[in-house]
């Protein structure tokens, strides 16, 4: 059937071009000042009634759909539009572009009040805009389900990569290169600033790593060229010396051990052979120096143990101080009686001596007398 031509190329051929492939039904036109369609309409309100157009084929290699650009004329417009008000809702061009809620397409772009929010481009760059200008860009980007969302590399290539492509602008420190927050809340959660400090739980930190807020955590060691406790006397309270330190001091044993990392793999534990204390041992004496995690696994907070090691060795040097001053105290003792018996000794050697002289005078003053008595007594015999 022909409208418009004699010489009709289809069953149904409206307009008299001539079509480059003969099609069953073919609709042609020219100088038509109004949009050229095909109206299906359906203005019944029964619950199953709808408007359809149904396509399909048998053949293995052809296109159930397919819309293409005429080879000439005008070729900026859109191959497929639908529109809403006054502009498309979908669009899609001989360049391969596809939009959403935009005209602009370039490469696949979603987009809002005909502008451009999110845009895939030609070197496969997801890009998303705020007002029409570049926002983000994540390239290379994966999303692992509607929970979270990961950036993933492949080897050796960034995973998040966080930059300016110019100078800062701004107060120079006061700009974040990351910022981690929640809508509403007052302060950041996480912040790396462009002076180098990165904040957690604080919007304002003064050192490299400022975590505010809770512990940290490594299931791994942690290496440092120094450790600085907080231990102002203005945030303490109740303090109290530790007392009977040596004796609680005595019941703890240090050990060497290894940890049994095929146990626990997550823990990311060394194969090195290790040296310390049993939480369990040191919780018996020191409860407050175990801290316990959810799970009920402990660990030993070693700074805490410095105090009463502190106590224990003062205590030891009080009483080597005590010691010494009673050792002194022997020795003057010692040195007193030696003293004395020196003196004592010097009498008694005086006393010997003139003893002695006392003697040997009486036995010197007695010699004559005994020398009279033997005479006496040899004349008596000779009488």
């Amino acid at each position: 059937v022909g409208i418009g031509t004699p010489t009709p190329r289809a069953l149904l051929d409206v307009g008299g071009l001539t079509p480059v492939n003969p099609s069953p039904l073919a609709l042609f036109g020219s100088n038509i000042n109004a949009a050229s369609s095909i109206e299906i309409s359906n203005k019944s309100s029964a619950a199953n009634a709808d408007s359809r157009i149904i396509m399909y084929d048998d053949a293995a290699s052809s296109s159930t759909l397919n819309i293409v650009q005429p080879s000439t004329g005008h070729t900026g417009g859109a191959l497929l539009g639908i529109p809403r008000a006054t502009s498309s809702f979908i669009f899609a061009n001989g360049s391969r572009d596809f939009g959403i809620g935009t005209v602009s397409a370039r490469s696949f772009i979603l987009g809002t009040a005909n502008a451009e929010r999110v845009r895939i481009n030609s070197g496969g760059d997801l890009i998303a805009t705020a007002g029409g200008a570049k926002f983000a860009s994540f390239t290379g980007a994966t999303f692992n389900n509607a929970a979270t969302a990961a950036f993933v590399a492949s080897a050796v290539k960034v995973g998040v990569a966080i930059q300016s492509t110019s100078s800062w602008t701004g107060s120079g420190a006061t700009n974040t290169g990351l910022t981690v927050d929640v809508a509403g809340a007052p302060t950041n959660y996480a912040a790396v600033f462009s002076g180098g400090n990165v904040g957690i739980g604080t919007a304002a930190p003064a050192y490299k790593l400022d975590v505010q807020g809770g512990d940290i955590n490594a299931s791994g060691s942690v290496r440092a060229n120094g450790v600085a406790l907080s231990s102002d006397i203005r945030w303490k309270r109740d303090i109290e010396p530790v007392t009977n330190a040596g004796t609680r001091l005595g019941q703890l044993r240090g050990v060497t051990y290894y940890w049994r990392r095929d146990e626990f793999p997550k823990k990311a534990f060394g194969p090195e052979r290790q040296l310390g204390l049993i939480a369990q041992d040191v919780e018996k004496v020191f409860p407050e120096a175990v801290i316990s995690d959810r799970e009920g696994f402990k660990a030993v907070n070693y700074p805490a143990l410095i105090a009463p090691v502190i106590e224990a060795i003062k205590d030891l040097f009080q009483r080597s101080d005590a010691g010494e001053k009673e050792l002194i105290a022997l020795r003057q003792r010692q040195a007193d009686l030696e003293r004395q018996f020196f003196e004592f000794k010097q009498i008694s050697d005086r006393r010997t001596q003139a003893a002695e002289a006392e003697i040997s005078r009486l036995k010197e003053s007695m010699k004559p007398r005994a020398q009279q008595h033997v005479s006496a007594k040899g004349i008596g015999s000779n009488l």
